[in-house]
């Protein structure tokens, strides 16, 4: 069943649970934030890369908006949810300046097999020892998802 996101296109991958600070300057971003913020409302951050929206995104709830400059600009913190795929994309919504969309959330599949993770999250493990990060040291719940690696590696934290 197809769902309509507000959209907010954007250079980066954005992962589930994953916390973000954006600064808010342009008036199609900021008359978006204020929009979703004004009701309750998520929106998704698919990510803008090869000159091209990616069929695949995360919808983001508006934590709080932490300062409003004399200009409107914004900074405001966001939390990562869950995965979409972008079904019908539409550049600018009517009576809206932003991009807007319908979606599907994906289901999030608990069927690996826990013997590769074991082997995955020991060869990372390996590989931080070889480039000499030890200390960066490989704290994943066994639960871990693939993005929680990448997010790691991002923020350059250990994850409990």
């Amino acid at each position: 069943m197809a769902l309509f996101l507000p959209l907010f296109p954007l250079n980066i991958v954005v992962y589930p649970g994953e916390k973000l600070n954006l600064h808010i300057f342009e008036p199609r971003y900021k008359q978006l934030v204020q929009d979703c913020f004004q009701a309750g409302k998520s929106f998704g951050i698919p990510a803008f890369l090869k000159k091209g929206v990616s069929e695949i995104g995360i919808e983001v709830t508006i934590s709080s908006i932490d300062k409003t400059y004399p200009g409107g600009e914004m900074d405001i913190k966001c939390k990562g949810g869950n995965l979409f795929r972008i079904i019908n994309f539409y550049r600018q919504l009517p009576s809206k300046m932003y991009a807007g969309g319908e979606v599907e959330f994906l289901s999030d599949t608990d069927d690996e097999d826990p013997i590769m993770k074991i082997q995955i999250k020991e060869k990372i493990q390996h590989l931080y020892e070889i480039l000499s990060l030890a200390t960066l040291y490989l704290n994943l719940p066994d639960n871990f998802k693939i993005y929680d690696i990448a997010q790691q590696q991002r923020t350059g934290r250990n994850l409990i």
